[in-house]
């Protein structure tokens, strides 16, 4: 490490240090609390409109796969080259949708790729209906409400765009008129170091590319720090202004009616309870968990849709493309709805949890991280007797890592994770539970 970089780190350590203490002092010590109730009827709970982030923005696909012509495909998770081409998307104009199904896996997988064109994709299902609401697409789906997609490709050669479920095996198709021509002008001219060179070997079941080659990312350092409660208070109540605190429990607890957040201050823990109120219609997780979402504006950071099992839906942070996990709901905001319990007044309960502290301020950092090929990875994981058809995804990740409790700098690390029987873990970890589960029989 440079001298230069060596107290720069130092000087930062110092001052989130001093602001640890501050924020205790502020926020959490007793002191603090009595005033803040005694205070509560002069608050005034400000509506940041500024900051609240767009359905477009926290839906935004994550990933773009260019194949133009046989064993030419690459892939980027850089934002403004995704956001490009969907504006693309947005602007088109729609035909008629006609669902595929399949009742033949072989004659899916042989229909399920294209050969000129691109792929926007997901990590988790999304429902075709809400992609075409929340990008205000001319698109008139009919009876095609309730199809979910991960996969949606502009195919150049039929000139269509697919909606692919690779689940269901189903593909949606529609004729579109787009600008296929701004389309390969906006990947050709694109810097180089965006793209991931891909191929088609060794292919897991949601038959996504691997990379071809080893890919070297940066490791990031941040300082973080603990928001106010203030933040989630605000972006979760209903009505926050009339927020009371109970102060007879060992973690601090606000409540309205029916509504209750408490903050585990060990843990940094944010567990959120309420109700959706189901009157303006039913609606689906993602636009129930969204209006949710959109009030905590950046003050997370780049909050986007990861995943959705179920009635449970997860939003994480991305740095660069990728997305952070980290322990006790780091960098996450998990939402579950309880649709099988209906209130007496037929609302929906609902739990969100997530975590006080945040990646707020880079220290400069030039470490680069190599990580070997996902078709290596699936090699190592089939070697260990790893069940392939249970490997639903993989992704390149930034882990957390915590220097120390005190100093507030954390490392961002990429490594490899694994969606496996509905539950991602990194690498190491997957390896350690095949590892362990094989050791108890």
């Amino acid at each position: 490490m440079k001298i230069s970089e060596r107290i720069i780190r130092i000087g930062l350590i110092f001052l989130i240090a001093l602001s640890f203490y501050l924020s205790y002092m502020i926020w959490l010590s007793p002191t603090a609390r009595s005033n803040l109730q005694t205070n509560k009827q002069a608050e005034r709970v400000v509506s940041t409109t500024q900051n609240i982030r767009k359905a477009t923005d926290i839906f935004l696909p994550l990933r773009l796969v260019w194949i133009n012509g046989e064993g030419n495909i690459k892939q980027t998770s850089t934002d403004t080259i995704i956001s490009d081409i969907q504006d693309l998307v947005n602007k088109a104009s729609f035909g008629t949708p006609e669902k595929k199904s399949y009742d033949n896996d072989a004659a899916f997988f042989a229909d399920v790729d294209i050969k000129n064109g691109v792929e926007l994709s997901y990590f988790g299902p999304f429902l075709v209906k809400e992609y075409v609401e929340m990008f205000n697409l001319d698109l008139a789906l009919d009876k095609l409400q309730d199809v979910h997609f991960t996969k949606a490709q502009i195919d150049f050669g039929s000139h269509q765009i697919r909606f692919v479920n690779m689940r269901r095996h189903q593909i949606v198709e529609v004729p579109i008129t787009i600008d296929e021509l701004k389309i390969t002008q906006i990947v050709s001219q694109a810097a180089e170091k965006n793209w991931m060179q891909m191929n088609e070997e060794n292919r897991i079941s949601s038959m996504q590319y691997n990379t071809q080659t080893p890919v070297k990312l940066k490791r990031y350092s941040y300082i973080a720090s603990n928001l106010s409660y203030t933040t989630f208070r605000d972006a979760f109540f209903t009505n926050p202004q009339d927020v009371k605190m109970n102060e007879e429990t060992s973690n601090l607890v606000l409540y309205d009616g029916t509504e209750n957040m408490s903050i585990q201050e060990d843990k940094q823990l944010i567990d959120f309870r309420g109700e959706i109120d189901l009157s303006g219609g039913e609606g689906d997780i993602y636009s129930q968990s969204f209006s949710y979402i959109t009030r905590l504006g950046a003050n997370l950071g780049n909050l986007r849709y990861f995943d959705r099992d179920k009635d449970e839906i997860t939003y994480r942070i991305f740095v660069e493309g990728y997305p952070v996990f980290g322990d006790a709901y780091q960098g996450e905001v998990n939402l579950k709805v309880n649709s099988e319990s209906k209130t007496d007044n037929g609302a929906l309960p609902v739990q969100i949890l997530s975590s006080m502290n945040a990646i707020q301020v880079p220290i400069p950092s030039d470490e680069v991280v190599e990580l070997p090929p996902s078709h290596t990875i699936i090699e190592n994981l089939a070697y260990m007797g790893v069940d392939q058809s249970l490997i639903q995804s993989l992704v390149i990740a930034y882990v957390r890592q915590d220097l120390s409790a005190t100093s507030g700098v954390v490392d961002l690390v990429p490594m490899w994770y694994i969606r496996y029987d509905g539950n991602w873990y990194s690498y190491d970890s997957l390896i350690a539970k095949i590892q362990q589960e094989a050791g108890a029989d």
